[in-house]
């Protein structure tokens, strides 16, 4: 049978650091025949349900670092600061009062279905700096979720809502977005009763919490979607509305991602090395320096570069060193001549990257992340000389890329890759 169970009267349950608990068929607490029962639990770690039927009223605290991991149907229930409730399958409270953290399990099926997910529905609820752990389908609008439902009362305080992808891989919203917390019968939410509590991303997208959509003024949606830039058409955290007007919400890895491979090209292209920067007005040279003029040559460079593709931008600063060898193959009588050569190059790069987009939300900063390039070239020539002074140049380079990047979040991901760069 249960491990606690209340027939009828009242009942004060207190189960302190050190009790081990058992529960015979799964559940921890059971409350019938018109129980009002509380029930505090302080450092322990529980397992199992907590059930009460419809004569029945119970008040259930956690306190202490206690661990509660089990349903619960329906009481109501009270997490302090340092204590956690990993809900096990969709429960119903009659209230929530929440400082600490409420974790819902992972979905039990396919994540691609609503049905895998999990219900959070409690008539009132108090957030006092707590958290609540959900496990969202990232995609498009109406993709699966947990939910909380607000149901009958009101939500208020201030609450961090953390989202973990289950399995999507990111998409455009276009409308009210994915409903994370529903209202009905009633129901109401304060303009600060919901926040993420840490950046949300799939795939190429971030996504922003919004209050308030077509069906539900008082609900709370997931958008890859900023901020509107028509004031008239509010639907940020403290607003409501549709998800109408916002640019798109790129994660802020994406400004890199698509910049540096440009970033790259044009620094193949930079180091290439063709004629008149290798080695200046050879033709003239030629002519005062008769004889085998083989010979080592080296440069160094650098430049900066900003780049604005419109809503990305990047800032480069690069710096070079080129080491050559070169050969002259052949020589005529009345001034021509041939040669060959090899280079070997290195050099880094490091690039800012901005998202002008984002300036119309707030609470984002436009700086978006950081990349550092390191590469290795090798690469050949050959130049043949007329003698009027007309001259055929052919270079070509094989570069190593290795791009380390770094987004605003402190994200980081590293690339490797090689480009050629060919000049005639």
């Amino acid at each position: 049978g249960p491990a606690f169970a209340a027939r009828g009267g009242a009942a004060d349950i207190a189960v302190r650091n050190g009790t081990v608990v058992t529960t015979g068929n799964g559940t921890l607490l059971d409350l019938s025949n018109g129980s009002h029962t509380s029930f505090s639990a302080s450092a322990v770690n529980l397992t199992g349900d907590i059930v009460s039927d419809a004569s029945s009223t119970g008040s259930v605290f956690l306190t202490q670092r206690t661990t509660l991991t089990g349903r619960i149907d329906p009481v109501a229930l009270t997490v302090d600061g340092t204590s956690t409730w990993n809900m096990t399958a969709s429960s119903v409270l009659s209230s929530l009062t929440n400082a600490g953290t409420v974790a819902v399990a992972a979905p039990t099926g396919s994540p691609a279905l609503s049905g895998s997910y999990k219900t959070l529905t409690t008539g009132s609820y108090v957030g006092n700096g707590g958290t609540i752990a959900l496990n969202t389908f990232l995609g498009a609008d109406a993709s699966p979720t947990d939910r909380v439902i607000v149901d009958g009362g009101a939500a208020s305080g201030t609450t961090g809502l953390k989202i973990a992808n289950t399995a999507g891989t990111g998409a455009q919203t276009t409308g009210d977005g994915i409903p994370v917390v529903v209202t009905a019968n009633g129901g109401t939410t304060t303009a600060s009763a919901f926040h993420l509590a840490g950046p949300v991303q799939a795939g190429a997208y971030e996504y922003r919490l919004y209050r308030g959509g077509q069906g539900d003024a008082n609900g709370w949606y997931l958008r890859s979607q900023l901020d509107p830039t028509d004031p008239g058409d509010p639907v940020g955290p403290s607003g409501s509305g549709s998800g109408n007007g916002g640019a798109l919400a790129y994660r802020p890895g994406v400004s890199g991602y698509a910049l540096t491979p440009l970033l790259n090209v044009d620094y193949g292209f930079s180091t290439l090395g063709k004629l008149h920067e290798r080695v200046g007005d050879i033709y003239n040279l030629e002519k005062q320096q008769p004889g085998n003029r083989d010979g080592v040559w080296g440069r160094i460079g650098g430049q900066s570069l900003d780049a604005n593709a419109g809503r990305f931008a990047a800032d480069e600063r690069t710096f070079f060193a080129q080491l050559g060898k070169d050969w002259t193959l052949d020589q005529t009588p009345n001034g021509g001549s041939t040669h060959a050569g090899v280079t070997a190059t290195i050099g880094t790069s490091n690039a800012s990257f901005t998202d002008l987009a984002r300036a119309d939300t707030p609470d984002l900063s436009t700086s978006t992340g950081s990349v550092q390039m390191h590469a290795q070239s090798l690469g050949g020539y050959w130049t043949k000389y007329l003698p009027d002074g007309t001259y055929f140049d052919s270079v070509g380079q094989v570069t190593h890329y290795g791009n380390r990047y770094r987004d605003s979040y402190g994200n980081e991901a590293s690339q490797n890759g090689f480009g050629v760069a060919l000049s005639q």
